[in-house]
């Protein structure tokens, strides 16, 4: 049986099979032993000490194979964080990641999911000043108007920061 057989060959490998350790080789972008512990029952909505879900934790760590086994597996790709709130998609946002975004969006990442201070990916992208980013969002749907916690939009920070291609973007729908 597969989930007997993947449980055998961590274990050879010398790696129990506890939740611990499935966050740890997913944080180090270990493809193979992701995929036995999937093979092995783990849940991939398991979360860590410090509430991140396992997807966020793929995606902070920037392995886009591993984010993609993992949705493949039934990770919830909008699920968010108990830290900053922050979905997959605003992690990948955060780290400029274009590459795991579009596997998100791809695999359905709702653009205009708000974090505990009210960011949407957009809003994160438009504080970096991330142009080919916020373009993806953009044709995914994300919406340049939604006000974070302290009342500004992805418009409202291009226009902060002297953005002329994102006050472009933001206002027209193009660069």
């Amino acid at each position: 049986d597969k989930k007997n057989f993947a449980r055998k060959t961590l274990n050879e490998r010398g790696i129990p099979c506890f939740d611990d350790n499935f966050i740890h080789l997913t944080l180090l972008g270990d493809i193979e032993s992701v995929k036995l512990f999937i093979d092995a029952g783990f849940d991939t909505a398991i979360i860590d000490s410090a509430g991140t879900p396992l997807l966020s934790l793929a995606v902070r760590a920037q392995f886009p194979e591993v984010v993609s086994i993992l949705l493949s597996a039934g990770a919830d790709v909008n699920k968010q964080s108990l830290d900053r709130g922050y979905s997959p998609l605003m992690d990948s946002a955060q780290k400029g990641d274009v590459a795991i975004a579009t596997i998100l969006l791809e695999h359905g990442a709702l653009t205009n999911l708000k974090s505990k201070d009210g960011q949407t990916a957009l809003i994160i992208c438009a504080g970096r000043g991330d142009v080919e980013f916020s373009r993806l969002l953009m044709y995914y749907g994300a919406d340049p108007a939604i006000k974070d916690n302290l009342g500004m939009t992805a418009l409202a920070y291009a226009k902060l920061f002297k953005n002329e291609s994102l006050i472009l973007l933001f206002n027209n729908g193009s660069v």
